[in-house]
């Protein structure tokens, strides 16, 4: 299992996520201020991996294909088209909020005992899973940059999913908690690029953080990214999805001008940015901006 805090702030807008690995799930705790949180502009992978999102709410709006507003806490299963490999019909999450706090957990579907999509409506989770995710949130607020508690409060709620047999009843007793001594070894040089938000990094600067040869680094970025199921494809890969979610989610800002989001997310211009959209077959950025913009009070139109 491997964790890392990032926190980006941009003057009102903030960012500030607690980021679990482990080999059967992914889990996010975030904290968001004044960003939009939008499905229909979310960057497919280039290849299906089976995978469903637990997309949970503890404090915000949420709501469907841009309906009526629901206020957290409120939790919803989401498949892997409505997710990480959208289609055009599938319907869509918009989240946002001045203050916004939520979690995800992405896992095979496999390992899931009930039926992912949000047409399903939203999960029945117990008190105790809710309690567990708000310790999980509290944690991240008071975290600083240890994660040891946020991790802790991700497999204490996957537990609470298998005791209500909502995931695999193995899966809480097949985490593995300490990895390979070569992936420790690179994920200690990639933290503090996650914790500044680096999704830019490149395998100089990760090579200059780790202090490894391109050739020992390469056999290691493989082994990582086909352990945890970075997106599937390798560092590169996994690195342009993030990079585009990230410019998507700062587009959102009340205050930050495309311009500004191509500087935070490493584009070289304005120009790099759009093609990068198109390249990915999103709206170009300044269409996705006006559908997601967050005005300065907060409460973004539906």
């Amino acid at each position: 299992m491997l964790m890392a805090i990032s926190d980006r702030r941009q003057g009102e807008t903030a960012w500030r996520s607690g980021s679990v690995l482990e080999r059967r799930f992914r889990g996010h705790v975030f904290r968001r201020e004044r960003l939009r949180f939008d499905t229909r502009f979310s960057p497919p992978a280039r290849k299906r991996r089976g995978v469903v999102t637990f997309f949970i709410v503890l404090r915000g709006e949420l709501s469907l294909d841009g309906g009526v507003p629901q206020r957290g806490p409120v939790a919803y299963l989401l498949a892997e088209d409505e997710r990480e490999f959208r289609v055009a019909d599938a319907p869509s999450l918009q989240a946002w909020g001045d203050v916004w706090d939520g979690v995800e957990l992405q896992l095979e579907a496999a390992s899931v005992r009930v039926p992912a999509g949000l047409r399903h409506g939203p999960l029945p989770l117990s008190t105790t899973a809710w309690q567990r995710l708000q310790g999980m949130a509290d944690a991240l607020e008071h975290a600083g940059r240890d994660p040891i508690d946020v991790a802790a409060g991700m497999v204490s709620f996957v537990e609470a999913l298998a005791t209500e047999g909502l995931v695999a009843a193995d899966l809480p007793g097949s985490i593995v908690e300490a990895e390979a001594a070569n992936i420790q070894r690179l994920w200690k040089g990639l933290v503090p690029l996650y914790a500044e938000h680096q999704v830019s990094a490149t395998l100089a600067m990760v090579r200059g953080a780790t202090g490894l040869s391109l050739t020992q680094l390469g056999r290691d970025i493989v082994q990582l990214t086909r352990t945890f199921g970075l997106f599937g494809q390798g560092y590169r890969e996994a690195l342009r999805v993030l990079r585009l979610r990230a410019a998507v989610l700062w587009l959102s800002s009340p205050e930050l001008t495309v311009t500004d989001v191509s500087r935070i997310v490493g584009y070289r211009s304005t120009e790099a940015m759009a093609r990068a959209f198109r390249d990915a077959k999103l709206p170009a950025p300044t269409v996705v901006q006006a559908a997601v913009r967050c005005p300065l009070d907060g409460h973004a139109a539906t």
